[in-house]
C-alpha cells in the first residue's frame, strides 16, 4: 500500500512541476511579445 501511495504522491508532483513549466513558458512567451511591441514602439 505504501509504495502505491508514494507513486500517486510522486505523479501528482510531476504533474505539478509540468504545469508550473507550461506557465513560465506562457509567461516567458508573453513577455517576447511585449518586448517586440515596445520596440516597435519605440522606433515609430
Amino acid at each position: 500500500v505504501e509504495m502505491a501511495e508514494l507513486r500517486e504522491t510522486d505523479r501528482r508532483h510531476q504533474a505539478q512541476i509540468l504545469e508550473t513549466l507550461r506557465v513560465m513558458g506562457d509567461m516567458r512567451q508573453e513577455m517576447g511579445d511585449m518586448q517586440v511591441e515596445l520596440l516597435a514602439l519605440r522606433e515609430q
